[in-house]
């Protein structure tokens, strides 16, 4: 487990080198640093995911377990988590995939070191990387730091961040998160992690969904796109759409997940944010 600058990283194309080559940055970090009372400690997935996070601002939702059970990653795959957070969809698609290799981007310094921590809580330390860049930063790919001579990701997974609605919070750190990003930008510097056929999987917003598909047009293909209902008859808020990296496989439209009955959540939604079960679109 590491924290890693992007802009100053390997050149070689060899990913274990980019994995190996990585230090621990949690022996700079005093005790008191980690039983801070600004954070909180919460657990995900029944108890078997430990998370620390803030006690203000950006804070987990549902959201990243979704995300983390749609990807089809397989024993001994690698996964890039663009926008990571604390590394709750990491640690959660680790839960299920034990044995594959998640790196998570984070632009929040602070974030990205209480997603060190998690990986250290979970046992998850020589599964999880954390690589601390701005994801809009052409430079990235310029200098080629991560993706070098060749792709090497079979999967990358995203909730790329967009605008709350009402006034910007007055959080720093969760005015961050929700706040409104070029996501053609956004969706290049995660096809550029891609090798070819590689899924990509994100987590958006239902009412912005034409945008989302024109940043895909020509470079993701097989799309499928899965509604989140909050309740049987509700508008969806949220929906989940993977495809594959220069695929021509016809799009799809699922029927979707409903998430909550009248008395609680509704037996699916419960396979994949209490135990951590793959989604069966």
């Amino acid at each position: 487990m590491g924290q890693y600058n992007l802009y100053h990283g390997t050149t070689d194309g060899d990913r274990h080198l980019l994995y190996d080559g990585m230090k621990s940055s949690l022996r700079h970090r005093s005790p008191e640093t980690l039983l801070s009372p600004s954070w909180t400690e919460d657990t995900l997935l029944d108890g078997r995911v430990i998370l620390k996070q803030p006690k203000k601002g950006y804070r987990v939702t549902f959201e990243p377990v979704l995300l983390a059970s749609a990807v089809p990653a397989q024993p001994g795959d690698w996964i890039a988590d663009v926008g990571t957070g604390t590394g709750a969809a990491a640690l959660c698609l680790l839960a299920r995939v034990p044995e594959s290799k998640i790196f998570g981007v984070e632009i929040q310094k602070d974030l990205a070191h209480l997603a060190n921590i998690n990986g250290v809580l979970n046992s998850k330390a020589d599964r999880f990387q954390i690589i601390v860049a701005d994801v809009l930063k052409s430079a990235f790919l310029k200098k080629r730091t991560l993706a070098t001579r060749r792709e090497m990701f079979d999967h990358v997974m995203s909730n790329p961040p967009f605008a709350a609605a009402g006034t910007p919070s007055s959080n720093p750190m969760r005015a961050t998160a929700y706040h409104a990003v070029n996501l053609q930008s956004w969706i290049a510097f995660c096809m550029a992690l891609l090798r070819p056929q590689g899924s990509l999987t994100l987590l958006y917003r239902a009412d912005k969904l034409d945008r989302l598909l024109a940043s895909l047009t020509r470079v993701v293909g097989g799309i499928e796109i899965i509604p989140l209902w909050p309740r049987a008859g509700h508008a969806a808020r949220r929906l989940i759409v993977r495809g594959r990296k220069g695929s021509q496989a016809p799009s799809i439209l699922h029927a979707g997940l409903i998430l909550h009955t009248a008395t609680g959540y509704t037996v699916e939604a419960e396979r994949l944010l209490r135990k951590g079960h793959a989604l069966q679109a």
